[in-house]
């Protein structure tokens, strides 16, 4: 994907190059830089980290091809504090001093977070009350002591809660503090016993340290044993699926968070397809040539962007149902709900319920029809006898006086 944009720090335009993992952005960022006089500003969070060139794929001193690089193998890889806001901090100066020299900042890598702090608004560590209910709020807590409200229970904090800002009421339960505590208490357990292998911080989130844990703990002999061939065959299995993964989840990124964006800013996106190496040039090199080209000189883009669908916003409000004794809070959640299979079931089971209640209770007064029923049809046979005891007598009386 080709992105286009006018930088809202500056006023000079910036390129981002992004896409799924190993799809070729660093052979296209080094042609076009190196054809639009350009510098490649690194935005893949494990890049950034000195050493694992490999692991990590760098892109070697050949494949840099002359084009300066930025933000690659800085930071220490063991150094777990480094965030998405450092990294804004630290790629903001170096895009001014692109610009300063006349160049086009290329923007390259798949880490969403980092491209994301670039070109969207990052609310501050500490907002001051804008509205009235965070007004409210502010107010509340000046008016409590620590103490008081430590006496507070999570009911009548949540009351608290709903009265100043009802939607935020609305999706927090009052005892979900209970729950917050229990799971605190279970990762600070989990914590404890694992605390030498956190794989979800820092450089250890790369793909390829977890997944190969398993293999490195073995000794060299072992390694080369079957349980260890078995092993490595597991986390090379592992490794393909994790990218697999990670490559859907860059995917979905995309159309959440800038194909679904309507604000101002917003950038146009344009795909390429790099499936068929043979026609690099002609779908990728040349195709984003022309993109860049044509919004450089501000004139119409041979191709089309990818299109946008806006999404609305959510609305919150309280639903219960009643058969499957649940509370939603969205409405769209609500609306899923009535159309789901488990729903539809627990109505079906709810029906046979009532209707089997229904017949029991018509059960006595259906005995008392038959009954009548059964009297009436006795009736009508002992009548029948009657006259068929009457017919016997005229006939006897017929043939004695013959």
């Amino acid at each position: 994907m080709v992105t286009v944009t006018n930088f809202r720090y500056t006023t000079s335009p910036i390129i981002i190059i992004l896409g799924a993992t190993a799809v070729g952005k660093t052979k296209l960022s080094v042609y076009l830089s190196k054809r639009f006089n350009g510098e490649i500003i690194n935005a893949d969070s494990m890049q950034i980290y000195e050493g694992l060139d490999i692991i990590t794929a760098k892109p070697t001193i050949t494949e840099q091809d002359n084009v300066p690089h930025h933000l690659f193998s800085y930071v220490n890889p063991l150094d777990r504090s480094h965030t998405v806001v450092d990294y804004r901090n630290d790629a903001l100066p170096i895009i001014e001093s692109v610009v300063s020299r006349s160049h086009l900042s290329f923007i390259v890598g798949g880490t969403n977070c980092c491209i994301e702090s670039l070109l969207f608004h990052f609310n501050p560590p500490n907002p001051s009350p804008k509205h009235s209910h965070d007004k409210q709020f502010t107010s509340l807590l000046n008016d409590l002591s620590e103490e008081n409200l430590s006496k507070l229970t999570s009911v009548q904090l949540h009351e608290s809660l709903s009265k100043i800002d009802k939607p935020i009421g609305i999706r927090r339960h009052p005892n979900e503090e209970q729950l917050k505590k229990f799971h605190d208490e279970y990762n600070q357990t989990c914590t404890q016993a694992e605390q030498s292998y956190n794989y979800t911080r820092g450089i250890f989130q790369a793909i390829g340290f977890k997944e190969f844990h398993d293999y490195l703990l073995l000794s060299n002999i072992k390694r080369k044993s079957e349980h260890g061939e078995k092993v490595f065959a597991n986390a090379i299995e592992r490794l393909k699926l994790s990218t697999r993964q990670y490559s859907k989840y860059q995917e979905k990124w995309l159309r959440m968070r800038l194909l679904q964006r309507v604000e101002k800013h917003s950038p146009n996106v344009y795909e390429l397809d790099t499936t068929n190496l043979s026609l690099w040039y002609e779908n990728v090199e040349q195709r984003a040539e022309a993109i860049i080209d044509a919004f450089l000189k501000d004139e119409k883009i041979p191709f089309d962007a990818l299109p946008k669908t806006p999404i609305d916003e959510p609305v919150y409000e309280q639903n219960t149902c009643l058969a499957c004794q649940r509370v939603f809070h969205m409405k769209s959640q609500w609306l899923d709900h009535l159309k789901s299979k488990q729903h539809k079931r627990v109505l079906r089971t709810t029906d046979r319920a009532a209707y089997r209640q229904k017949l029991n209770n018509a059960i006595p007064s259906l005995l008392n029809t038959l009954d009548l029923l059964e009297m009436k049809k006795i009736s009508e046979i002992e009548k029948k006898n009657d006259e068929f005891e009457i017919d016997n007598e005229m006939i006897e009386t017929l043939e004695n006086n013959n």
